[in-house]
């Protein structure tokens, strides 16, 4: 028995019939793009406010923290917050503060009515001991001061990378005011 012979013709047959699947194929990942992409678009549309119409967060957006503001952050930051009940005094800070237990971190927040009155406050503190310059305070963990906007935290914990996550967070500043987009210019390309 002769073993089957390839023609020329069946060859461009072949090679046709392989063309003509690769197209079929691209056309069909285009497609697939293209819904996908009108897909996304719905839904884009469907999760966005009408013009005009207030934020979707009942937190204002205002430039000053509040509670609300604060534990959006930590979510955002990919950290899971979850405030406690109680409220707290400590007799070198004017507030009662608010108290949230974030991964292995024990926060206490002091919200100010007004930046100024907390950087008052901030600045009589020594940073490293998070007491008042001079003084001492037993925390019950290592204490880390933070000073945003209207508000001043402390941090307690022995684990230095949750701290240093949820310093980060607050230290990135309030929530600030929505405004208009404004279109930025962008510089102009070095063309080679």
């Amino acid at each position: 028995m002769a073993p089957p012979s390839t023609s020329a013709a069946d060859a461009r047959s072949r090679a046709a019939a392989l063309a003509l699947v690769a197209a079929l194929s691209t056309l069909a990942g285009c497609a697939d793009r293209e819904k996908a992409r009108a897909d996304s678009a719905a839904i884009a549309a469907t999760l966005a406010p009408p013009p005009g119409a207030p934020p979707a967060s009942d937190c204002p957006k205002d430039g000053r923290w509040r509670t609300c503001s604060i534990t959006k952050r930590l979510t955002d930051a990919g950290l899971i917050p979850h405030q406690l009940p109680d409220t707290t005094r400590v007799p070198f800070l004017t507030p009662a503060g608010a108290s949230w237990t974030v991964s292995k971190v024990d926060l206490r927040v002091f919200l100010y009515d007004s930046v100024a009155q907390a950087d008052r406050e901030a600045q009589a503190l020594d940073p490293i001991r998070v007491a008042p310059r001079g003084g001492s305070y037993a925390w019950p963990a290592p204490a880390t001061l933070v000073h945003s906007g209207n508000l001043i935290a402390v941090l307690l914990s022995e684990n230095a990378r949750q701290v240093e996550r949820v310093q980060l967070a607050l230290e990135a500043g309030p929530p600030q005011p929505e405004g208009p987009a404004v279109a930025q210019p962008l510089p102009p390309s070095a063309s080679h």
